[in-house]
């Protein structure tokens, strides 16, 4: 049911449409196909994973063999979405939309600056808006983990965050955002996918408005680090650490996320360590991406003359 899923809404479009899309087409029909093309990516790579883990805790949780099925999936769709398999004629651009281009040099090492900065800046600001979300304490922890034991939780927990970090990352700041960026400025293509990307990520409706910022400024910090190197190698890794921090709080393995602490407590320690390392850490992602795009700069510059 996947594999015919995938093949109508994902590779019949690339076979038929991919090619023909260039930067004369009208601006409108680039973001029509551009959108659309990157949720199915994302569907495609986090749906089946989802219901793999679904249904390993249903039946037989006492191996998560679910991780390895999903391992077996994300596998096959980045080596697809990275130009292999069929169809041969789309096969150029899924490599140069996928743009998972390895860095070495200056480029890395500003990129791990950008990208551990970023990582705790992030954090410390998700820490801060869920403070003002009119939820209970729980509300983040899936039902499904109650009654399951480490053993499956823990494998399970650290997928989600691999596949998310990849099956986005690779469908937002890769396809979309990269098709968008052949007609529009990069700027400009950033503001669409921030749009659909914390359009789907506060479906919870309007009490988890808060959460907006932090999800505006992921989605922000990667399709910046994305423009500037070329690649979503670095998003990939900040967007599953990021999962992978979160998550245990969200879950309640490790103490219990501050829902709504800001209505109890006010303004208090927690608080305001959080909203200072929130502040410190932006200004200093924004030096580091700074930094990062000179650096690119000078080394295209090199390469030119």
């Amino acid at each position: 049911m996947t594999v015919a899923v995938a093949y109508f809404i994902f590779v019949r479009p690339l076979a038929k449409n991919l090619n023909a899309v260039d930067v004369k087409r009208n601006r409108l029909l680039i973001v029509a196909f551009a959108v659309p093309l990157g949720l199915a990516i994302a569907a495609v790579g986090v749906f089946p994973w989802t219901m793999a883990a679904y249904l390993n805790a249903r039946w037989w949780p006492e191996a998560p063999w679910c991780v390895p099925a999903g391992l077996l999936w994300l596998s096959l769709l980045w080596i697809y979405l990275n130009g292999k398999g069929w169809p041969h004629s789309s096969s150029q651009n899924r490599h140069q939309l996928l743009r998972a281009r390895p860095l070495n040099g200056p480029t890395a090492r500003w990129s791990v600056m950008a990208s551990a900065t970023g990582l705790v800046t992030l954090v410390a600001m998700y820490l801060v808006a869920i403070q003002f979300v009119d939820l209970p304490s729980d509300a983040f922890r899936p039902r499904s983990v109650a009654g399951l034991s480490l053993g499956l939780i823990v494998p399970v927990l650290t997928m989600n965050a691999i596949v998310a970090g990849v099956a986005e990352e690779a469908a937002y700041r890769g396809y979309m955002q990269g098709m968008l960026e052949r007609r529009f400025s990069a700027a400009r293509a950033i503001a669409v996918v921030t749009i659909v990307f914390t359009g789907l990520h506060l479906l919870g409706g309007i009490k988890t408005f808060p959460l907006a910022i932090p999800v505006c400024a992921t989605s922000i910090a990667l399709g910046t680090l994305t423009a500037i190197t070329r690649s979503i190698l670095p998003a990939v890794v900040v967007h599953v650490l990021t999962d992978a921090t979160t998550l245990p709080l969200e879950w309640g393995l490790i103490g219990h996320l501050p829902v709504g602490r800001f209505q109890a407590n006010g303004v208090d320690t927690f608080f305001v360590v959080s909203a200072a390392v929130t502040v410190v850490g932006s200004v200093a992602t924004i030096v580091a991406l700074l930094k990062l795009r000179r650096v690119v700069g000078v080394l295209v510059g090199t390469s030119v003359a």
